[in-house]
């Protein structure tokens, strides 16, 4: 059964006649004719008495009604909740790596994909993000972590392994002299400590090269972290696409050691069970495309 034929039945009948119901639907009323003529050819049944006074219900249209309604009612509601879920702004953290150098294509491609959705952005540092997702307030986030690691109410899909440098500030006094880990560790070192996050990733790496553990300076803010570096002799870890990026390359060198630290594991992290809207999975498939042009990765 086709809607169109419905809400004209229901029209006719709310609207006493074929004349006015036509005026409410917007169609002549030899459309509307031949949509009841069709609808009661498909539901087998003489729905309304024509005269030179209208249309008139007949006992079996007014025992169809209520059906006709409550389907009108249903596809109302689902309409209503695909325009909803549509236009919903996706709440969403990022990876400084996503927003600084993969947001261009990401951004390209989600508009491709949901014309017209606004978003709203926050930093993805994964000791902030966790409460956000737990309370609802973020649909998912893009972060650096442990898939190993992750809280079981929690989900972690990688979808991006990035090589990973030494940040320090211009004139740094270990800048040319490729520091062995006894040297570095000497240092302060400014990390996002986060349980399952890259500075446990950092802290096991030491470990197992036998090297001491630097002391860590926990930070919250990409900001606030190059802040720290520049005022200080602070070490620091993070994407080498990162790195390289003007924001950061004006700021911080990069200093080559005589190893290289792991590589970052990059992914979405949303609650466990919910399924994404619309909005949320066409974001989540726009950063996917764009990982693809993220220098020294390696795509998941």
């Amino acid at each position: 059964m086709k809607l169109p034929l419905v809400r004209a039945f229901v029209l006719t009948v709310d609207h006493g006649g074929i004349r006015a119901a036509a005026r409410a639907a917007g169609i002549s009323q030899v459309a509307l004719a031949k949509q009841l003529r069709e609808f009661e050819t498909q539901s087998g049944r003489l729905l309304f008495t024509r005269s030179t006074r209208g249309a008139r219900p007949t006992p079996a249209a007014i025992e169809l009604l209520p059906e006709a309604r409550l389907l009108l009612e249903q596809v109302g509601r689902f309409e209503a909740a695909v325009g909803a879920d549509r236009l919903r702004a996706p709440s969403v953290a990022l990876n400084p790596l996503v927003s600084l150098v993969m947001w261009p294509a990401v951004m390209e491609a989600f508009v491709a994909r949901a014309p017209g959705v606004r978003l709203r952005l926050a930093e993805g540092l994964l000791s902030t993000t966790i409460a956000r997702l737990r309370d609802g307030t973020l649909d998912f986030a893009v972060v650096a972590a442990d898939p190993t690691a992750v809280p079981p109410d929690l989900a972690f899909e990688p979808i991006l392994n990035c090589r990973a440098a030494f940040a320090v500030r211009h004139r740094h006094p270990l800048l040319g002299t490729r520091p062995g880990l006894d040297r570095l560790s000497t240092f302060d070192w400014v990390q996002n400590e986060a349980p399952g996050g890259y500075s446990d990733r950092l802290k096991k790496w030491f470990k197992a090269q036998g090297a001491p553990l630097p002391r860590m300076v926990s930070c919250d803010s990409l900001t606030t972290a190059l802040g720290a570096v520049t005022a200080t002799e602070a070490v620091a870890c993070a994407p080498a696409a990162l790195l390289a990026h003007p924001c950061l390359s004006s700021t911080v060198s990069v200093l080559e050691a005589e190893l290289e630290p792991p590589r970052s594991t990059l992914g979405f992290l949303d609650r466990r069970g919910v399924p994404p809207t619309s909005a949320v999975a066409a974001l989540q498939q726009a950063v996917r495309s764009a990982c693809a042009g993220v220098p020294d990765a390696i795509v998941l």
